[in-house]
């Protein structure tokens, strides 16, 4: 088991496909984002991929805070 706990599974679950990375640079070259924009957007947009990295409890809470 490892040692890092749920912060490693957290990073073991996460996943940027390819065409949702490449959106995520195109929107931020077209908008002049910066990476707490960016993140803000791939947060609303991609809701069905992230929710999956996190508890539900984490998801209401973010969505809450969108």
């Amino acid at each position: 088991k490892n040692k890092g706990g749920i912060a490693v599974d957290y990073l073991e679950a996460r996943t940027y496909p390819g065409p949702i990375m490449n959106a995520m640079l195109v929107y931020m070259g077209e908008e002049q984002a910066g990476g707490e924009d960016a993140a803000i957007e791939f947060l609303m947009q991609h809701e069905d991929l992230w929710s999956s990295w996190v508890s539900a409890d984490a998801a209401a809470k973010i969505k809450a805070g969108l």
